[in-house]
C-alpha cells in the first residue's frame, strides 16, 4: 500500500499559495494525498489523487471551549485518515495537529515565524504560547523559515529543527518582468492581510507626507477601520483581495513594493516581488530583512514608525530610475541564488521519507 500524507492548515491559500509545487512532487512518486482544511478545496488543487476533509481550525478562534472541540475533532479525522505523515503549516494547525497525533503519528510542522495570533490578549492565545515549546519536540521535524526562529528554538534546546529559506519562491513560472518607466508618480504596491501588525496605520500616516506617491493596496479587509482609513488618502488604491496572477500583475506593473510589518515567518511577497525584478521597501525584522539584501535589492527601516516609512520612501525617491531597476535586477539575482522553491521541495521530501522510515 502507497504512504499517505494528511496536510493540514487553516487556510486554502496555505496550501494553494506555496505548497503546489510540493503536492505535485507527491502525486508524481505516487504518495495519497489528503488535505485538511476548514474552507474549500481550490479548484486548482482538485485533483483525483488529492483526496479533501475539512477541519474546523479557525485562524482568530478564541473561546477555549470551542478550540477543545476543534482539537478533538481534528484528533477523530486524523484517526480516521490513519495518515502515514501529518505535515501542518502555521500556528494553530502545527499546534493542534501536534496533540491530535500524539505519538501515534510523525508530524512535520512549519513555524513561519511569531503569529500575530499570539500577540492576542485572552486565556488561548496564552497558553498557547507557553505550550508550543513543549509540542514542538513532539514533532518529527519543525521546519523554521528564518535565521532568528531557528536560534530560538535552538537555544531552547529542541534537536528537531531544520532551516528552510522560507517558502521559497518558483522562479520558473513566476519570471523577471520589464522595469516601469516613472511618468511623474511613484508606483509602489502593498500586499498584505489588512491588520494593525503589517504596519497599515504606520503606513498610512506615511502616505499623506508622499504626494508623489501612489500606492496600491491589495489584502483581505480584515481590519474594516483600517479599510475605512483609506478612504482619506487620496494617494492610496485599495483592491481588496486579488488572485494570485492578479497580485503578481500589479506588483509588476509597480517600481518597488512596499512592506512595513511587524514581524513575518518569512515574508513571501517580498520574494515574489525580488523575483519579479522589483526593489523593496521593509522593516528590519525577522523575516523582512532576511528576505532583501539592505541597500542592494531594497531599503529597511524600524517597525511601527511613520517616520521611518517616510524617510525609506525618500531616500529611494532620490535615486535615479536606472539604480531603482539595478536594485530589481538584483533582487531577482538574490531569489534565485538563495530562495529557489525546489530548495523547500527537495527538504519538504527528504523529511518526508525519513518520516515514513522511521
Amino acid at each position: 500500500m502507497q504512504a499517505s500524507i494528511l496536510f493540514v492548515g487553516n487556510h486554502q491559500n496555505v496550501i494553494l499559495s506555496t505548497r503546489h509545487e510540493l503536492l505535485e512532487e507527491l502525486k508524481k512518486e505516487g504518495y495519497d494525498i489528503i488535505v485538511s482544511i476548514p474552507d474549500n478545496l481550490p479548484e486548482e488543487l482538485r485533483d483525483e489523487r488529492i483526496a479533501f476533509v475539512r477541519n474546523s481550525i479557525s485562524r482568530f478562534g478564541t473561546n477555549p471551549l470551542s478550540e477543545l472541540k476543534t482539537v478533538l475533532a481534528l484528533r477523530k479525522q486524523i484517526r480516521q485518515v490513519n495518515p502515514n505523515t501529518v505535515v501542518t503549516f502555521t500556528i494553530k494547525p502545527n499546534l493542534y495537529s501536534l496533540i491530535a497525533c500524539g505519538r501515534r503519528y510523525p508530524v512535520i510542522a512549519n513555524v513561519t515565524g511569531l503569529s500575530a495570533f499570539l500577540f492576542k490578549s485572552g486565556l488561548v492565545p496564552s497558553v498557547i504560547s507557553k505550550i508550543q515549546n513543549m509540542m514542538f519536540k513532539r514533532a518529527f521535524c519543525l521546519f523554521c523559515q528564518n535565521r532568528e526562529t531557528y536560534e530560538r528554538f535552538e537555544h531552547l534546546g529542541l534537536k528537531n529543527i531544520r532551516l528552510l529559506p522560507g517558502s521559497g519562491v518558483n522562479v520558473e513560472t513566476i519570471r523577471y518582468t520589464e522595469y516601469p518607466l516613472y511618468s511623474g508618480k511613484i508606483e509602489c504596491t502593498f500586499v498584505a492581510r489588512v491588520q494593525k501588525d503589517k504596519g497599515y496605520w504606520e503606513f498610512i500616516e506615511a502616505s499623506k507626507r508622499l504626494p508623489d506617491w501612489h500606492f496600491t493596496v491589495i489584502g483581505d479587509g480584515e481590519d474594516k477601520t483600517i479599510v475605512d482609513a483609506f478612504k482619506d488618502c487620496p494617494n492610496i488604491t485599495y483592491l481588496g483581495r486579488l488572485s494570485h496572477n492578479e497580485t503578481l500583475k500589479n506588483v509588476a506593473a509597480s517600481h518597488v513594493l512596499i512592506l512595513p510589518s511587524y514581524h513575518e515567518g518569512m515574508a513571501n511577497v517580498i520574494l515574489e516581488a525580488h523575483a519579479l525584478g522589483r526593489p523593496v521597501l521593509t522593516t528590519n525584522v525577522a523575516g523582512c530583512i532576511d528576505a532583501i539584501e539592505d541597500g542592494k535589492t531594497g531599503i529597511s527601516f524600524v517597525r511601527k514608525s511613520s517616520d521611518a516609512v517616510v524617510d525609506a520612501c525618500n531616500k529611494f525617491a532620490l535615486l535615479p530610475w536606472n539604480e531603482w531597476k539595478h536594485m530589481g535586477i538584483e533582487g531577482r539575482r538574490f531569489v534565485e541564488e538563495n530562495f529557489d522553491r525546489r530548495i523547500v521541495v527537495d527538504e519538504y521530501m527528504k523529511a518526508i521519507r525519513e518520516a515514513i522510515g522511521k
